[in-house]
């Protein structure tokens, strides 16, 4: 019996433990598109979870019949829709 536990992996002697990877440095231009994205993300939250805008887009997403009973504008909610999701792509740059 070597001591070691039952089921431990076993390492040979001569095999030095292998370094862990390091991550590449972050350039400044990379933390701030990380920063901005960051920031569009919570303010896209922002005006969903708490706009009447972001109320009738989630209406209109579970049910347009119902929406427009309860008098949301369908159309103009469709369209709010793809303006921001034109404006999100433009941010892109691409």
């Amino acid at each position: 019996m070597t001591g070691a536990p039952r089921g431990a992996p076993v390492r040979s002697p001569q095999a030095p433990a292998a370094a862990p990877p390091r991550c590449a440095p972050a350039s400044p231009q990379t933390l701030v598109i990380v920063g901005m994205a960051v920031m569009m993300l919570i303010l896209v939250d922002r005006v969903v979870a708490g706009t009447r805008l972001g109320r009738g887009i989630r209406a209109v997403a579970a049910d347009a019949d119902t929406a427009s009973l309860m008098r949301v504008d369908v159309e103009p909610m469709i369209v709010a829709v793809c303006v921001l999701g034109g404006r999100l792509t433009v941010t892109n740059g691409r």
